[in-house]
């Protein structure tokens, strides 16, 4: 089964791509910022893929992808 980390600020679209991923059966992680996410990300470093909005508070998603990478 496929690991996802979602970090949206959004929680609407949030909802709505978590909730489309769930459908096709991928289990998924969900953060409101890249500072939520880095945690998640460094927490579970199996999942298959991190999903970002690059634009959001506390750490944009250029800063989690660096961060996440260290």
């Amino acid at each position: 089964m496929s690991q996802v980390i979602l970090a949206e600020d959004e929680p609407q679209l949030r909802g709505l791509i978590a909730n489309l991923l769930i459908s096709k059966g991928v289990t998924v992680s969900q953060a409101a910022d890249g500072a939520e996410a880095l945690k998640l990300v460094q927490s579970d470093p199996a999942a298959a893929l991190l999903l970002s909005d690059i634009v959001m508070p506390n750490m944009d998603g250029y800063e989690l992808v660096e961060a996440s990478l260290k």
